[in-house]
């Protein structure tokens, strides 16, 4: 009988002993075993690279890619892939974005959406086509947002012009934009015909130098001069003129040469003349 009482005491006591082992194992003196940090899903975003006007053509240039938590973008901001890079070449800003700012669908007109050369035509301007072909049309090398100067050549009929006063070259505009070449109005994309060279040239314009293009064009025939960006924008300079006899001196000389006449009478006859 004392020998089972002494077995369930110690059983109790071993139960115990366990117990405080655990308790011990379970209490403050050991650090709880620290949770995994929560991943926040990113996603690549469209910004400006730098500031961006209204009005301005978006350039490739223009943006940059930049990490944001999904949940910290707005939903309708422009991610950044292939479709919508393409997208965007060509594009008018309508409001001026920050650098760093997001780009909205809302924010640019693209090419093809209704009233986009309107759109991209600066206030007061108009736009006007001339016929070009590969020589004239600098061999298709103009694009949307070149500037150029618009050379009229034109022979003159009237036979009491010297000859070398037959043909002139005069530089009738400058400093104009080109807004779209064919029906390309996206800078750096190949034209949309097969040939390379352009037909048409569009040409931003006041109304009263559209005007004067419309004139031209009939005069005779117009080139283009293409013109550094930062010389020629927006520049007016002085017309000038150039005469056939100013670059051929083939020209210059036969305006030079004196004809002599001199009258031969015989008898009562008429005088007969003889030229030298």
């Amino acid at each position: 009988m004392l020998t089972r009482v002494i077995l369930v005491v110690f059983m109790l006591l071993s139960i115990g002993g366990f117990g405080a082992v655990a308790i011990s194992l379970m209490s403050n003196d050991h650090p709880a075993v620290a949770s995994a940090p929560v991943v926040q899903a990113e996603t690549s975003v469209l910004v400006a690279a730098h500031l961006i006007h209204a009005g301005q053509l978006v350039r490739a240039e223009d943006f940059a890619s930049r990490q944001f938590p999904v949940a910290s973008v707005a939903p309708n901001a422009l991610t950044d892939s292939i479709a919508a890079r393409q997208g965007l070449a060509g594009a008018l800003l309508r409001v001026t974005i920050p650098a760093g700012g997001l780009l909205f669908p809302q924010d640019v007109v693209r090419p093809g959406d209704h009233g986009y050369l309107a759109a991209v035509l600066s206030p007061g301007k108009r736009a006007v086509s001339i016929g070009v072909d590969a020589v004239s049309g600098i061999a298709g090398l103009v694009w949307p947002g070149d500037y150029v100067d618009l050379i009229l050549t034109q022979t003159l009929d009237d036979p009491g012009v010297s000859s070398s006063h037959h043909m002139a070259a005069e530089t009738v505009l400058s400093g104009l934009r080109i807004i779209a070449t064919d029906q390309d109005i996206v800078r750096g994309e190949l034209p949309t015909s097969g040939s390379a060279a352009s037909r048409t040239v569009t040409i931003e314009a006041t109304p009263d130098q559209a005007e004067r293009i419309s004139l031209a064009a009939r005069l005779g025939r117009l080139s283009l001069s293409v013109c550094p960006l930062s010389e020629c924008a927006g520049s007016r300079q002085p017309a000038s003129l150039t005469w056939g006899g100013d670059v051929s001196p083939a020209l210059a000389r036969n305006q030079t040469i004196v004809s002599t006449t001199l009258h031969v009478f015989n008898g009562s006859g008429d005088p007969k003349d003889t030229h030298f």
